[in-house]
């Protein structure tokens, strides 16, 4: 295998995945939504176990203190009565109550339930009140007129002085004397009712939890909107430097985020090492002109004298002389223009970019040139698409354009054609200009684009700027700063073909 087919097949590097920080808040928030959801049903999966055990255990409870019960229920009567008062209370406890209703023969509907003993005894006043309590949370409903049935699930009701209880356990006996209700409460405030009456997100840990995870989420919220909007406010202040050129605020006023306080210093920095790149760029330039007028001046005063030393029948010395002469014209000419370019590249550092409506650019540009390319007797033929908005410099813009179509004009023979082109690709306005001249040599493509370069000869007024090969260097770095790209093709049949693609500005 070649070492050209080994290259050829290794694999590319792999690009890193990209996410917009607007994504990553909403995953961040869906991450936060979703994670508690599931834990919070995880932990109530659980406790509703916890909940079913511990209810199991006291019904259990509940139905050993009816069977204990039911011996002297089955034969009760009204004698027997403070003997029942009695039993009762061995069964109830600080966190336990028990009460024994009573819904005498033929009256076993909820209503007809009569209060006949509870441990610990409530105030008299107190019995009829919490009875309608019952009756009103479904206890006495559910056992029907046959005497049956029982609590499936505890019920949290309010007693009447006020303290709330939990109902875990109904138990009916049908005796001589009607249908006896068993009923146990557990005190809310103890240990067996918190469990089983309290639901699931009162509960004191899931309170903590979800308060805890809410101050979490919300640092890491704050954290990430600090990031995103000093990042934003950033963007804002390059955007303002970009437009406008440097500003009186810095990257590090702009900054939310102590951690990001060394790339905002680095940002101001790099600002000001520009601003003065361009200050210095501006300074030798007008110090090379200087230096470089004053040993051309001198030559030409020396070749002045000694032209006129050459005598007429001196051909040879005559050439030579005219040949001097053309060589420091264009020598003085490329100092100027070498001055020109290097303040051009001093004014691109911080050249200001906006919205430019390209459409209407053209349309305004090419407007000046009707005269010139009616004069050289040329067709310009023109097809913009409207409404195109560019993120660019105006000035950049123009200079480019103006470069392209002046080589199209100069290297068009008489009844050429020179179209333009304006249209959308995908994010960028396309800006092509064709003409019908000698296009250029395969060859020299790669090198169209250099400062100096040029491989064509012209005659005219404009030939002495022509052979410094400045045009095209030109468009490309304008084209460059304003974030495009420049190409060139020959067309077919003949003609050389320039396209300029510039970003097209974001929608606000």
């Amino acid at each position: 295998m070649s070492e050209t087919e080994s290259k050829d097949s290794a694999p590319s590097p792999r690009r890193p995945l990209r996410l917009s920080l607007a994504f990553q808040l909403l995953l961040l928030v869906a991450v936060f939504i979703v994670v508690p959801l599931v834990v919070y049903n995880e932990l109530r999966s659980a406790d509703d176990q916890k909940r079913a055990l511990v209810l199991a255990s006291v019904q259990r409870q509940g139905t050993l203190v009816a069977q204990a019960l039911q011996p002297l229920l089955a034969q009760a009567g009204p004698s027997s009565l403070p003997v029942l008062s009695r039993e009762v209370q061995r069964f109830a406890s600080n966190d336990a109550q028990v009460r024994i209703l009573l819904a005498p023969t033929g009256g076993a509907a909820a209503g007809s339930f009569y209060y006949v003993a509870a441990a610990p005894e409530p105030s008299p006043g107190a019995l009829d009140a919490e009875r309608e309590q019952l009756k009103r949370v479904g206890v006495l409903d559910r056992l029907g007129e046959a005497c049956s049935g029982g609590l499936p699930s505890a019920l949290r009701f309010r007693a009447p002085d006020g303290r709330e209880d939990v109902v875990t356990s109904v138990t009916p006996i049908l005796g001589g004397a009607g249908c006896w209700a068993v009923v146990v409460t557990h005190d809310y405030a103890g240990s067996t009712g918190a469990i089983l009456g309290r639901p699931f997100w009162e509960t004191r840990e899931i309170r903590f939890a979800a308060l805890t995870y809410a101050l979490m989420a919300l640092i890491i919220l704050i954290i990430f909107l600090s990031l995103w909007v000093t990042l934003v406010r950033f963007a804002k202040q390059a955007r303002e430097i970009a437009e406008h050129g440097p500003t009186a605020v810095s990257f590090r006023d702009y900054n939310l985020v102590p951690e990001l306080s060394g790339i905002a210093r680095e940002f101001d920095r790099m600002v000001d090492r520009l601003r003065a790149s361009a200050a210095a760029i501006r300074r030798a330039a007008e110090d090379n002109l200087h230096a470089f007028k004053t040993p051309i001046a001198v030559i030409r005063q020396s070749v002045d004298h000694l032209g006129r030393l050459v005598t007429p029948d001196n051909e040879r010395g005559r050439k030579a002389f005219q040949l001097i002469e053309q060589s420091l014209d264009r020598l003085d000419a490329l100092v100027v223009q070498s001055k020109r370019l290097d303040e051009a590249t001093a004014d691109l550092i911080d050249a200001p970019l906006g919205d430019l409506d390209v459409s209407a650019t053209l349309d305004r540009l090419l407007s000046g040139y009707h005269e010139v390319i009616r004069q050289r007797g040329l067709v310009l033929e023109t097809r913009l698409e409207r409404g195109l908005v560019a993120h660019a410099s105006a000035e950049l813009f123009e200079t480019a354009i103006e470069n392209i179509i002046d080589n199209a004009i100069d290297f068009s023979p008489a009844g050429a054609k020179i179209a333009v082109r304006l249209s959308r690709h995908a994010d960028d306005a396309e800006v092509t200009i064709t003409d019908e001249g000698p296009g250029i040599d395969p060859a020299d493509r790669a090198r169209v684009f250099e400062r100096y370069y040029s491989t064509r000869s012209l005659s005219g007024e404009r030939a002495e700027e022509a052979h410094f090969g400045l045009g095209l260097s030109i468009v490309r770095r304008n084209v460059e700063v304003m974030g495009g790209t420049v190409g060139v093709e020959n067309s077919v049949p003949r003609g050389l073909r320039v396209a300029v693609r510039l970003p097209l500005a974001q929608a606000a």
